[in-house]
């Protein structure tokens, strides 16, 4: 007897491309057809028969993994078994992006999560390794880039092709004892550009390409301060609450037991509403299963996800809880100033995301970088001393690929937040820090309480001692 699928979830984005998504083709649904035995050896039988929970944090290596080149081909990289009482349930996630069959728009966009890079000590060390050059080089064909603008790399390497056959037509072939051909078709012209024109129109065009690159790389900039500051800003609000909420009592609703854990919450639900927002409604689901866990009530929930603009929402909630809370004037006054920078975090966000680079300034750059490589091959096959001009080819690929790359540098940084990892920022800098300054402030009040509870009865006996010997009185009833 073998182990079968019956019942599956798989988000749409996990499909190979778009033509397979059409086809209903998944990792699910392939692996369905794989029969697994009861008895098998393998992650899913393992689970099952013992009871426990079971990782594979890499199916690539598992030694018993029967689906390894499934999961290779979907990218599929860790695997979790969790035994239940009539079967065992299978949840992944993709590691790395192994889709080899996407390219252009539809690569660009489900290759940006890939980018969301996050630097530590060991990620330093190896971007300033010498060995980065090489590795750059030796995979210059598994560039992103180049999978990105494949199509047209290709399209003016076959105009280089053409032109090249075309020529050698029209103007002659050399053989391979290097004997120069009269030309097939005498009365066709040979199509060649001079190379002036590039070496006139050049300089303005890399100056173009630099400009756009600079504006696009000035607004990752902005965005990247901006959540630096929505970070630095969150962490001041909860140390705030520590500060100034120096009674801990039950605000009278919902599931969080006294004002600084309500607004700790209520910090987190702030940012992940920003970066769903800057995410997309892609990313409602996740938004709604985090409020959750972050103790909300559903009634609490449901008015998150149903406001028109969940970020001012969530810094209105804050501002409620200050009020309810009943701080002094001072207090509340320098509470509000921290939640007035996060709005207007808010509002550069917005801005940013909303509006981009001039669309004059991309098209134009757009049209001047197509023209240009459009029209190189005839200027490169005139220059071009090789056999019968064929370098001609390879010369116009590396052109296309170097200038269309730094288009498309530009392009993919024009709107940051798609590359930004708001997620390790919500989860990593964020919400620890949070949760650790009321943990923190937890044992500080604790400690507190425990020295004044010591210190109040050595107090009373103290006084007892030194006060004089009351006389007896009669106990009443």
């Amino acid at each position: 007897s073998t182990f079968r699928v019956s019942a599956a979830y798989e988000a749409l984005a996990n499909a190979l491309n778009e033509d397979a998504l059409k086809d209903g083709e998944s990792f699910v649904k392939t692996s369905s057809r794989i029969k697994l035995p009861l008895d098998g050896n393998g992650p899913v039988a393992t689970a099952f028969a013992s009871g426990s929970r079971l990782e594979v944090p890499n199916t690539a290596t598992h030694p018993n993994f029967q689906r390894r080149d499934l999961s290779l081909e979907w990218g599929v990289g860790k695997i979790t078994c969790i035994p239940l009482e009539t079967g065992v349930l299978e949840f992944g996630c993709v590691t790395k992006d192994k889709r080899e069959t996407t390219r252009g728009s539809e690569y660009k966009e489900s290759n940006r999560q890939y980018r969301r890079t996050v630097f530590m000590h060991d990620e330093w060390k190896k971007h300033r390794s010498t060995e980065r050059f090489f590795e750059s080089l030796t995979t210059i064909l598994e560039s992103g880039v180049l999978r990105g603008r494949q199509d047209e790399v290709n399209l003016v390497s076959g105009f280089a092709a053409a032109i090249i056959g075309w020529n050698l037509v029209a103007g002659g072939y050399t053989d391979f004892e290097m004997v120069k051909h009269a030309p097939l078709v005498p009365h066709l012209p040979v199509l060649s550009i001079p190379l002036s024109f590039f070496t006139l129109t050049g300089s303005s065009l890399g100056l173009l390409l630099v400009f756009r690159t600079n504006a696009a790389y000035a607004r990752w900039d902005d965005a990247r301060k901006q959540w630096g500051s929505i970070i630095n800003q969150c962490r001041t609000l909860v140390r705030q609450a520590n500060t100034f909420f120096t009674e801990d009592r039950y605000p009278g609703f919902g599931n969080f037991r006294d004002y600084r854990r309500r607004v700790a919450a209520e910090t987190s639900a702030f940012t992940r509403c920003m970066r769903c927002f800057l995410r997309g409604k892609a990313d409602d689901p996740n938004l709604e299963v985090e409020l959750r866990r972050l103790g909300f009530s559903p009634a609490e929930v449901s008015g998150y996800m149903g406001s028109a603009n969940r970020q001012c929402y969530a810094l209105q909630k804050l501002g409620e809880t200050a009020r309810l809370y009943g701080m002094t004037d001072q207090d509340r006054a320098r509470f509000d100033t921290t939640l007035s920078v996060l709005c207007d975090n808010v509002g550069a966000c917005e801005r940013i995301f909303k509006s981009p680079i001039p669309l004059v300034y991309t098209r134009h750059t757009s049209r001047y970088v197509g023209l240009w490589v459009g029209l190189l091959p005839l200027a490169i096959w005139a220059a071009d001393p090789s056999w019968n001009h064929l370098v001609t080819i390879p010369a116009c690929a590396v052109t296309t690929f170097l200038l269309l790359g730094i288009e498309e540098l530009g392009l993919q940084i024009e709107e940051p937040f798609g590359i930004l990892p708001m997620e390790a920022f919500c989860d990593g800098a964020i919400y620890p820090a949070l949760t650790e300054a009321v943990l923190s402030e937890d044992k500080k009040r604790e400690l507190e309480a425990a020295l004044v509870s010591h210190a109040e009865p050595t107090a009373e006996g103290t006084a007892q001692t030194l006060a004089p010997a009351a006389p007896a009185q009669a106990t009443p009833r």
